[in-house]
């Protein structure tokens, strides 16, 4: 096999070398799209000192396969030319188990702030997050924090704390919303929704922010209704947001699916654990 020079990536506790036979990174568009779905990633121009903690090798075959060897990841397939946008989760997904060793969960959400107070906006794909978001920002003076996912730390003061982002805003194509916070000349196209990039005088500039609120957002053009609830009732339904089951697996072209990103039984344990302690603080 000959391999193209090879990709590192960095986020949170974890660095991936990604070797591939196939261009992978060359294309800003795919950089841009890694860096809407992986929180705090740098794609750094020369390997980490410290080395990677994670493989992925990147193989042609006519026969798909998937081996899994300690912390290496090998995909085999024809790819038809180039990897599918689904590689991204999966080195997200990758990335996954060394954030949860160092106690870091990654939760499928936005984030806005205001007077350094963070504020997760919360709720499935299409709930309305982004939307929301970019209305707190355009109405509301709130600057942005994340689009997508939003890596958090459970810290004994100030609390939950988000530790790194994801700055691109994902928007459907056919619900295009922000007109001039956005920038227009470096849009990327992906299935139904485009990826674009807010200006810079609309970010939060600090690379941390203490989490003070929690929303779960359910667009509904009908009625505008805002409901709290219990702290145990908000851990129940935060739970499976910080097991983030979306948009971490690759689907090969031979349809076999994997994901080595579930959160297990220990992890399970601590993150329920530190939802009840902290919840009732914020």
């Amino acid at each position: 096999m000959r391999y193209n020079s090879p990709h590192f990536l960095e986020s949170g506790a974890t660095t991936i070398e990604v070797r591939s036979e196939l261009p992978t990174f060359e294309d800003p568009a795919q950089s841009a799209l890694a860096c809407a779905f992986i929180p705090g990633l740098i794609l750094p121009e020369a390997p980490p000192l410290g080395g990677a903690s994670r493989m992925l090798d990147i193989v042609r075959s006519s026969e798909p396969k998937i081996e899994i060897h300690d912390t290496t990841v090998e995909l085999a397939d024809s790819w038809e030319g180039h990897p599918p946008i689904s590689l991204i989760h999966l080195l997200y997904s990758m990335g996954q188990r060394d954030n949860l060793d160092h106690g870091l969960f990654s939760v499928h959400s936005s984030c806005v702030v205001r007077d350094s107070r963070g504020f997760l906006l919360i709720g499935h794909a299409g709930s309305g997050k982004t939307t929301t978001a970019l209305k707190a920002v355009d109405t509301h003076g709130f600057e942005w924090y994340s689009g997508n996912k939003t890596l958090l730390e459970f810290r004994d003061a100030p609390g939950l704390q988000a530790v790194a982002g994801t700055p691109p805003v994902t928007v459907e194509s056919s619900n295009y919303y922000g007109d001039g916070r956005l920038f227009q000349d470096n849009e990327v196209a992906f299935g139904d929704r485009s990826l674009k990039l807010l200006k810079d005088e609309y970010r939060f500039d600090s690379s941390e922010v203490a989490i003070k609120g929690i929303i779960f957002v359910r667009v509904n053009s009908g009625k505008f209704e805002v409901k709290q609830v219990s702290p145990e009732l908000a851990a129940i339904n935060l739970l499976p947001f910080f097991y983030d089951y979306f948009n971490v697996d690759i689907h090969l072209g031979s349809g076999r699916l994997f994901n080595p990103g579930f959160v297990d039984n220990e992890h399970r344990e601590e993150l329920t654990k530190r939802l009840a302690e902290t919840l009732p603080q914020l």
